[in-house]
């Protein structure tokens, strides 16, 4: 987090900046995605969950990722994974998935 006022870091938490005071106005900066990266990524590396862990779901990410690869045994998870990741896609295209993990908008 950053002051509004003379731009300088503040310590999480903190109630005014202690370089000059200022008690409000204080902006949080994001790391925003872009929407692009998002649906390219679900396009060309989707069956490996690459989007999802752009996006910041994890949990999602590791669930391709271990039906695409484990899945190789049965000869059935690649597929499935790939079609959950072009529907997906398709989602990100449209807006329907439209923020990261943490709630930002995605660009």
């Amino acid at each position: 987090m950053f002051c509004s006022k003379c731009g300088n870091r503040l310590p999480d938490g903190a109630p005014y900046c202690p370089s000059c005071g200022n008690q409000t106005g204080i902006n949080v900066v994001r790391n925003n995605k872009t929407m692009l990266a998002a649906a390219l990524f679900a396009f060309f590396l989707g069956s490996l969950g690459i989007h999802n862990f752009y996006l910041g779901y994890t949990g999602k990410g590791t669930a391709q990722l271990l039906l695409s690869t484990v899945g190789w045994i049965f000869l059935v998870g690649p597929l499935i994974s790939s079609i959950w990741a072009f529907i997906e896609a398709i989602m990100i295209v449209t807006g329907a998935i439209n923020t990261d993990a943490q709630g930002n908008p995605l660009v």
